[in-house]
């Protein structure tokens, strides 16, 4: 990214989703308000636009900043100003939240509950379509859908994160839906593997093998004749 144009582009969407709306990316600052480049980089390339964007933009971006609005330290960002809220409890979540697990970690959710990968929080969202986009940053595309109120009876609670970012613990065993595992498994076994092609095998050293095409045959007929050119008339 380069130009004044596309810097000032990039430092109002930074300050907005560091300092205003981290919640509508799927993003969780920590309790200072830092963001590892990681999570942002993943969460900027589904934006047109702004999927090239590297450290050296956000450093080029926060120079540019006359009153140094954008922070750096080592691998993280945050925004010098936050006017957003720290997460808090949410007794009456919606009924319905969405979240996505890997494939191969998904057996282990339904047996053991839903735990967080990165972070001290699970990331769900009452829309399955950002559940999905979010997920989708992480590799993780099997959606479940998780009952709040069977959640909270067996012992998860929720915190709110701006408007749309809800946040849990762990969600227990039994609270939740997802894709049937045995049509998993067998939409998996049902997939042809690719065949690979028969290799080749190098001619050994010292080899001798002929050439049946006839070109060697008509070469060795024309040894010793010489080759007519156009000054020979």
């Amino acid at each position: 990214m380069q130009g004044a144009l596309e810097l000032k582009r990039l430092l109002k969407f930074l300050l907005y989703v560091l300092g205003e709306r981290p919640d509508e990316f799927g993003l969780m600052p920590d309790d200072r308000g830092w963001v590892d480049f990681k999570d942002l980089f993943a969460a900027l390339s589904q934006e047109d636009g702004l999927k090239g964007v590297r450290e050296r933009d956000l450093q080029a971006a926060s120079v540019a900043s006359e009153k140094m609005e954008i922070e750096i330290d080592g691998a993280r960002v945050r925004a010098a100003v936050r006017r957003f809220s720290p997460p808090s409890p949410e007794v009456d979540p919606p009924k319905l939240l969405y979240l996505c697990v890997r494939e191969k970690g998904y057996p282990v959710a339904v047996d053991e509950g839903i735990k967080p990968g990165r972070g001290p929080y699970l990331l769900l969202s009452p829309e399955k379509e950002k559940a999905l986009l979010w997920g989708k940053r992480r590799g993780a595309e099997v959606l479940l859908t998780v009952n709040t109120k069977m959640a909270g009876e067996r012992g998860a609670s929720f915190l709110r994160f701006g408007e749309n970012l809800y946040l849990a613990a762990f969600i227990t065993q039994g609270s939740f839906t997802g894709p049937s595992l045995q049509k998993m498994v067998e939409k998996k076994e049902k997939k042809p593997e690719k065949k690979k092609p028969a290799p080749t095998e190098p001619p050994l050293w010292g080899s001798f093998h002929p050439d049946l095409t006839g070109d060697r045959r008509e070469k060795s007929g024309n040894r010793g004749r010489k080759k007519r050119t156009w000054k020979d008339g």
